[in-house]
């Protein structure tokens, strides 16, 4: 006979996080706190990010490293490596410009870009493509404890790749990394991005150096990231609900 009373649970899937060294020619450049998992393309989307490197054809190979958790990315002959950009500290699965250049270096080269312009999409088509990125959440239906974003084709109407992580930065920084290993890095089709999360700065910094045009979250943007997006031409649209969505 059931007491009524609150149940304990006692077993339950945990998303796993651990740290990741990223390693440029072999000197270590930063630890990022993720879910493990497509560990270069992480890493390759992440130094895109960082401006490391802009391109494919700038990675000469990932070398084999001889501890767990780290990747070594080896640049391309005539690819210089600024220690400077170097992160200090350990970035979190929450964070994702710990450690880094200062706000004003970013914003400043941030607003010295521009994405390709398109059209508005429709409320139907955006709904559509984020219940798309929802039904291939299975870590999260699993866990509950883990972001997802994914890279929508416009002209197909298909999601072409998803990542989930604790931290979402590093679920996006693993499909736009993808996309620069497959030689699509600035991105050439008209993609948006969807994000189970909230919309940062740096999550339009990313998707700005990536050359995507428009971002679809499920939460609500910072005031920052307004006006990040604003400055970039990236279409941002947020707090996708059910049967709505807003334009930023």
């Amino acid at each position: 006979m059931q007491s009524g009373h609150p149940q304990l649970r006692v077993d339950d899937h945990i998303a796993i996080e651990e740290p990741l060294a990223i390693k440029v020619n072999g000197t270590h450049f930063a630890t990022l706190m993720r879910t493990p998992g497509r560990e270069n393309d992480l890493a390759a989307g992440f130094l895109a990010a960082e401006a490391v490197i802009d391109g494919v054809d700038e990675i000469a190979a990932f070398k084999k490293c001889d501890t767990e958790n780290t990747v070594n990315l080896a640049l391309a002959d005539g690819c210089d490596f600024d220690l400077s950009k170097r992160r200090t500290t350990v970035t979190g699965s929450s964070c994702g410009v710990c450690g880094s250049r200062s706000i004003d270096e970013l914003q400043k080269e941030l607003h010295s870009k521009s994405v390709p312009a398109i059209d508005e999409i429709e409320v139907d088509e955006l709904l559509a493509a984020m219940q798309q990125m929802r039904q291939q959440q299975t870590l999260f239906a699993a866990t509950a404890a883990t972001h997802a974003v994914a890279l929508y084709d416009i002209s197909t109407k298909k999601i072409i790749d998803i990542a989930e992580d604790v931290g979402r930065h590093n679920a996006a920084d693993k499909v736009i990394g993808q996309q620069l290993l497959l030689d699509n890095y600035p991105i050439s089709q008209p993609l948006v991005l969807l994000l189970s999360g909230r919309v940062s700065f740096d999550m339009i910094q990313k998707t700005a150096r990536a050359n995507i045009s428009a971002i679809c979250a499920v939460g609500m943007p910072t005031s920052l990231a307004i006006e990040s997006a604003q400055a970039v031409g990236i279409k941002l649209y947020a707090w996708a609900r059910e049967d709505s969505v807003c334009l930023y």
